[in-house]
């Protein structure tokens, strides 16, 4: 049986202990999620993906609130739709995509046939 995280903070720190280092988040908004990966991640590089379509004015709470990691090269928001972000990343490029609906994880060899698929990982 699988971890059960209680919530994203407890997801963060996993992925710490995994060694993530690169990551994807789809649906930055105003960057909260983003603050807790870049803290709990040290050594994460985040890729933050938002259109930004429907309030155009959340691009600069998010700037503002992750400025610090900008500056750092730790952060860099894609302002974009998530299908047109797909395109930038080759397969095994990063090791988390995260979302507000569902979150996958780089596929390993414990990681069955079916859920490889619908992390969208390869599946050999």
């Amino acid at each position: 049986m699988g971890t059960v995280l209680k919530n994203r903070q407890a997801l963060a720190e996993h992925f710490a202990a995994l060694g993530f280092n690169v990551g994807v988040e789809v649906g930055v908004c105003h960057g909260e999620y983003s603050k807790v990966l870049l803290r709990a991640m040290p050594g994460l590089t985040l890729y933050g993906v938002d259109s930004y379509r429907r309030r155009p004015s959340d691009r600069k709470v998010a700037d503002e609130r992750l400025a610090e990691w900008i500056a750092e090269g730790r952060f860099t928001m894609l302002q974009m739709s998530s299908t047109r972000a797909m395109g930038l990343f080759g397969r095994g490029s990063v090791d988390f995509v995260s979302s507000t609906r569902a979150t996958c994880i780089r596929a390993s060899t414990k990681t069955s046939r079916a859920g490889r698929r619908r992390c969208g990982a390869a599946a050999p």
